[in-house]
């Protein structure tokens, strides 16, 4: 490997949500190495500000994701054909920039794939979803075909925990795969909007939940049990984080007003960073089963926040009952509410269990460890080149 190793990061997406903090956070681990990067987006957005503030170059290339959720076969055709063509402009942007490597940062994308192979240029796929089942993810060309190009366009394919690895396992060759945590850092709030934080019932037990307001987050679960807990005469309010725009947010608003808990749930909007909400709430809710890795788990316990999470996926990994936060039956609102009163009754087990978490989490998430490991992984994908 010689210094000043060119590597060409493609990501899915130019927003700052969790993916692109994931990103900016390698960026960060892998400053001081012999890394010299250049990233690939599909479209302008704010993360390319970001990326370009650290000294990296973004370029646009209009390559489309080849999966996604009820996509129509004749939408799956063209999308296909329209990836197959981008991968020659990227491949284009790849040769000027004389790019030694390039590194797929998601399973959602395979223009950089195409492109690696066309160049013959070492190539690393970074999985950091599921698919199939409940996630409804589908792929363009099918699960089995794409998979299988996943493994022959790959020299080292990288999954961010132990599941994915898992359900990966069978169509990449054991000696490709590797499992990296993503590092992940807390950062203090810069602007006074996020820094607002008030309760309704001082003596309320606040559960949090930070994600995407969608179906597959499953927040009308949270909903019922916080509803099931006021008539049970336990005091609990539900803050929600995260983009309130879209149609399931009436549905979880009609859902709160027919269950009488419209007051307990509170819609705060999208935070760029909810640090101030996770550090005024008791505890953290993960009611999604198919998390792939789950950030906002991570952030919560970085904040000594017990985590209740739906087991299954990725929150199995993370959260291990009993010791840094509970697991409940995925789905099953009278479990999710029994875990949440048994915190709001005893707060030396929620102070307890958040300790852990934060012990836990400092371990495995490191920065500089994570840059570390992923420099080690570009550098087998070299020597691995075909």
């Amino acid at each position: 490997m010689l210094p000043g190793m060119r590597v060409a990061f493609v990501l899915h997406s130019a927003k700052r949500d969790g993916a692109g903090k994931a990103f900016l956070e390698l960026i960060d681990g892998l400053r001081g190495t012999e890394v010299q990067a250049m990233v690939l987006l599909p479209k302008a957005g704010p993360l390319a500000e970001d990326i370009n503030a650290r000294g990296v170059r973004a370029v646009i290339v209009p390559y489309r994701w080849w999966m996604d959720r009820g996509t129509p076969a004749w939408t799956k055709a063209v999308r296909t054909i329209w990836n197959l063509l981008m991968a020659l402009p990227v491949a284009v942007v790849l040769r000027l920039w004389k790019c030694e490597v390039v590194y797929t940062n998601t399973l959602t994308i395979s223009a950089g794939g195409f492109a690696a192979r066309i160049l013959r240029l070492p190539h690393v796929w970074h999985v950091h979803e599921l698919w199939g089942g409940e996630t409804g993810f589908e792929f363009d060309l099918g699960e089995r075909l794409s998979l299988r190009l996943v493994d022959r366009l790959s020299h080292v394919c990288i999954a961010n925990s132990r599941t994915v690895a898992d359900r990966l396992a069978g169509a990449v060759r054991p000696d490709k795969l590797r499992v990296a945590y993503q590092s992940v850092t807390l950062r203090e709030p810069t602007t006074g909007r996020e820094a607002l934080v008030t309760r309704l019932d001082q003596a309320a037990t606040v559960c949090l939940v930070v994600a995407s307001i969608l179906p597959l987050k499953r927040q009308e679960d949270a909903v019922r049990a916080v509803a099931l807990l006021k008539r049970q005469g336990v005091s609990a309010e539900l803050w929600l984080v995260g983009d309130d725009t879209g149609p399931y947010t009436q549905q979880l608003r009609s859902l709160a007003a027919s269950e009488d808990v419209e007051a307990e749930v509170r819609f705060h909007g999208f935070h760029e960073n909810p640090l101030p909400l996770q550090r005024a709430a008791d505890l953290v809710l993960s009611c999604s089963p198919v998390e792939a890795f789950g950030r906002a788990t991570v952030e919560a316990m970085l904040a000594s926040k017990p985590v209740v999470a739906a087991r299954g996926g990725g929150n199995s990994e993370l959260v291990q009952d009993g010791f840094n936060g509970l697991l409940y039956e995925s789905g099953d609102c009278n479990d999710l509410a029994r875990c949440i009163r048994f915190l709001a009754e005893n707060p030396g087990e929620r102070m307890r269990l958040g300790a852990n978490a934060r012990v836990w989490a400092e371990s495995r998430v490191s920065g500089p460890e994570y840059g570390q490991a992923i420099l080690g992984i570009l550098q087998s994908a070299a020597v691995r080149k075909a």
